[in-house]
């Protein structure tokens, strides 16, 4: 997920198909302050909110973002905090 923070495959149970196909984000850093995922997901939402503005505006190419989730992991040591969005198939490259 790049240098700050490490992707893992997640699924949802309750789903099936592409529909229970997520990526979960964590922190490489223990410490990190864990608004900071709080701060991204409400960052995300405005990103997709302005988005919808524009895509009203009937544009050549639509533009839209991910709903993002902040999770915590409750049954796991030190319960972190992580982000979790739709997973996208597709090659990706830094």
């Amino acid at each position: 997920a790049g240098a700050m923070r490490t992707a893992h495959h997640m699924k949802d149970l309750t789903r099936t198909g592409d529909e229970s196909r997520y990526v979960l984000k964590l922190s490489k850093d223990a410490n990190e302050d864990t608004q900071i995922y709080f701060d991204d997901v409400a960052m995300q939402m405005d990103a997709k909110m302005y988005a919808d503005l524009y895509n009203r505006r009937k544009p050549p190419k639509k533009v839209d973002f991910l709903a993002a989730h902040v999770l915590q992991l409750v049954e796991r040591e030190g319960e972190p905090i992580c982000a979790v969005e739709k997973y996208i198939e597709g090659e990706y490259k830094k």
